[in-house]
């Protein structure tokens, strides 16, 4: 584990200030809700807040880099900037600064980064300073989410390993380790799917109930879709149909999905187009009228761009500007292995009506990524989708790895050793090359 942590470490420091996806949009948002302003401000067609001109000045640095692969970064400069910029002040509000796409997530997705930002704030930090301690901040909640996780599933070698193969490909683990909402609301689905699973094969334990009802209302209080996440454990009323655990679960779909339309009604009239030509409720009435366009869209996506999305499940990084080489076959190995089982002591096997479940849970998380960008991003009634990538669908591919059934083979453990050796070169080798690509993309020599 403590190789993992060094491994998010590097990402922390190989992508420059400001070039993870949208990161002048989140750490806008961060420190807003770090001054306690739960709500943006909406002025004529744009959300945000009011800041100094300051940090309006420094939300914008590097931003000449992203999407224009000859512009690079200088350690120098980064180094100067470190040095030279002065102590972060959150109370002075002169300048209108606009981060419309992510002014209307919930201040749980961003608790690691302004928990930080408060720790900054008391020891009089810089804005870089502050960037890269609430970076690391998210990463360390991260990883002992991850460490959780995987130590509840040691029981079954092919489950804790497929976890994590899943959940940290090169985006996934860049995304751990930076102030996006993907990094707290990842980590929340992983806790949801490891004790979903702990649970259908030892049984239901005392303050099982409890932990994943506090879960569930952390993903219903993350991005909207990832209710879908947190309706999973319910697939353990199949197997133990005990009458309080009845009880629980209707507890649980109340955590799950009141939380996400309360929040949704609270924060409509601040919404503002991310570009020009959107429409939500235009695109809705569509859809009303056209009930199938939206499967027919995602039909045409699937079968036009299915190297593309397992391409970026494996990651595009930097501003999606930064390709991976060997991505699309990395998670091509990773999805047919996940197919093979070696046989093990203990069998770890789901009912048939667990996996349906579990696979429609994971299939309604993609039909609602879907939905929510072809109304947020797409023109109306366009017949093709735009701003669909791979790293949406992390925790639904990491339910298919889990649950779906998979063919057994050989007994002998060397062929074991040698599944899951393969399977660590891979995980390391992508990683290396996300590395390589990194320091080529932005720095200069």
């Amino acid at each position: 584990m403590s190789v993992l942590f060094c491994m998010g470490l590097i990402y922390i420091l190989l992508v420059p200030p400001m070039q993870i996806p949208d990161e002048p949009a989140h750490f806008g948002r961060i420190l807003q809700l770090s001054r306690g302003e739960i709500f943006p401000i909406k002025i004529d067609n744009q959300t945000g807040g009011y800041f100094s001109k300051n940090i309006s000045n420094q939300l914008r640095l590097f931003g000449e880099v992203p999407f224009h692969g000859t512009n690079k970064v200088s350690r120098s400069a980064v180094l100067s900037l470190w040095q030279d910029l002065p102590e972060l002040t959150l109370l002075e509000r002169s300048e209108f600064v606009e981060f419309s796409n992510m002014a209307l997530y919930n201040p749980v997705v961003y608790l690691p980064s302004i928990m930080s930002v408060s720790i900054g704030r008391i020891l009089n930090l810089n804005y870089l300073s502050h960037l890269y301690l609430a970076r690391v901040f998210s990463w360390i909640i991260a990883f002992f989410a991850l460490s959780y996780c995987i130590s509840i599933l040691d029981f079954h070698r092919k489950t804790q390993i497929f976890f994590a193969l899943g959940f940290l490909t090169p985006i996934g683990l860049s995304q751990f380790a930076s102030i996006s909402a993907d990094s707290l609301s990842f980590a929340f689905s992983a806790i949801c799917i490891a004790l979903t699973i702990r649970a259908w094969q030892f049984g239901i334990e005392k303050i099982f109930w409890p932990k994943l009802i506090l879960i569930a209302l952390c993903l219903s209080l993350s991005k909207l879709v990832y209710f879908s996440i947190a309706l999973l454990p319910l697939l353990l009323l199949l197997k133990y149909r005990e009458k309080k655990n009845l009880h629980y679960a209707v507890l649980l779909i109340l955590a799950a999905v009141f939380p996400t339309l309360i929040w949704a009604i609270l924060i409509k009239t601040y919404y503002s187009p991310i570009r020009p030509g959107i429409d939500p409720d235009a695109q809705l009435a569509f859809l009303k009228s056209e009930p199938f366009a939206l499967f027919h869209v995602i039909k045409i996506h699937f079968t036009q761009q299915w190297k593309e999305l397992l391409s970026t499940y494996t990651g595009k990084l930097g501003w999606l500007d930064t390709p991976i080489r060997f991505s699309f076959e990395y998670a091509l190995i990773l999805t047919i292995a996940s197919f093979l089982s070696p046989k093990e002591k203990l069998r770890l096997s789901f009912s048939y009506l667990a996996t349906a479940w579990a696979t429609l849970c994971a299939l309604l998380f993609i039909l609602l990524i879907y939905f929510s960008i072809y109304l947020s991003f797409n023109p109306i009634g366009q017949s093709y989708m735009e701003g669909m990538t791979g790293r949406y669908l992390i925790p639904a591919m990491v339910i298919l790895f889990l649950f779906l059934p998979s063919l057994s083979f050989a007994k002998r453990p060397t062929i074991h050793k040698i599944y899951y050796g393969l399977l660590g070169l891979c995980f390391l080798f992508i990683h290396v090359k996300a590395y390589t690509s990194l320091w080529k993309r932005f720095w200069i020599p």
